[in-house]
């Protein structure tokens, strides 16, 4: 029992070392002896358990991903009423990258660098939005909603809540803003992209 605690020790100190150095530098700016040093252990020894840097970058991007996507699609897939699962999409979505604002530039990157590698570690096989597609082409059809196609929605909703964290940089320069205001304008976020999706497609009864 002590010895499977040490290994499950040694491997949480390993994950945790390799997860801020991927984030960090991503996949091709990781050294394996890096994330040795900072796991406090030799590079034997983090080869004993992770045999290749692409086996650890996997079990990495696997660990980021499994606390975003799942989530978000069972959300859709849930019987919420329609109005009540966008707002509660809004409200996770940006919950989660507020949690995790490397998140989306992470993404963004190791994607174009490596995007047969990244997708390969993805949890998306049982990803489905149908139950979510039913309920906006149902409201579409009752002209309850704008016609709009569901995946679109989705694209638009994850658009506005990520982009101001992958551009934050560049806006802040543009925009003369300090962090400390970007951060109280990011903290008005959720209500305004909530008010701006329901007015945008829903009709004015």
């Amino acid at each position: 029992m002590v010895q499977l605690d040490k290994q499950q020790s040694t491997e949480e100190k390993i994950l945790m070392a390799a997860r801020q150095i991927f984030i960090d530098r991503g996949m091709d700016g990781a050294r394996m002896q890096d994330i040795a040093d900072a796991a406090g252990i030799n590079k034997a020894m983090l080869h004993y358990y992770f045999r290749s840097k692409e086996k650890l970058y996997g079990t990495i991007v696997q660990h980021i991903m499994s606390n975003a996507l799942p989530a978000m699609f069972d959300l859709l897939e849930s019987d919420l009423k329609l109005k009540d699962k966008l707002k509660q999409f809004i409200i996770n979505y940006l919950a989660l990258i507020r949690a995790n604002p490397f998140l989306p530039l992470f993404i963004l990157n190791e994607m174009n660098r490596h995007p047969d590698k990244f997708v390969k570690w993805l949890p998306i096989k049982n990803l489905k939005v149908s139950r979510f597609s039913d309920q906006v082409n149902e409201a579409v059809s009752l002209k309850l909603i704008r016609p709009i196609e569901p995946k679109v929605l989705i694209m638009n909703m994850a658009s506005m809540i990520v982009f101001p964290f992958i551009a934050r940089p560049m806006m802040c320069v543009v925009l003369k803003m300090d962090k400390k205001y970007f951060d109280q304008l990011l903290s008005q976020r959720e209500e305004q992209i909530i008010d701006f999706v329901i007015s945008a497609i829903y009709y004015k009864n």
